[in-house]
């Protein structure tokens, strides 16, 4: 895993681009991975907060909804 992993760092410095079958990736900007993880990290939180209450309002007993 970390062999393959150093081959497409390796690559992707070498030429500009990784290149994954018919699939061609280009590196991001800091800007762009920091937009990326913003919306990513924004929607996790919401999707975690409904499900959690969610979970907090069904019929499951006590004991299963406490953490350990």
């Amino acid at each position: 895993m970390l062999v393959a992993i150093g081959l497409v760092t390796q690559l992707g410095i070498q030429s500009g681009r990784i290149e994954s079958g018919d699939v061609m990736v280009f590196p991001k900007t800091a800007t762009q991975l920091l937009e990326l993880t913003h919306a990513h990290a924004f929607t996790m939180a919401v999707i975690f907060l409904v499900l959690a209450h969610l979970f907090a309002a069904t019929s499951v007993p006590e004991p299963v909804k406490r953490p350990c």
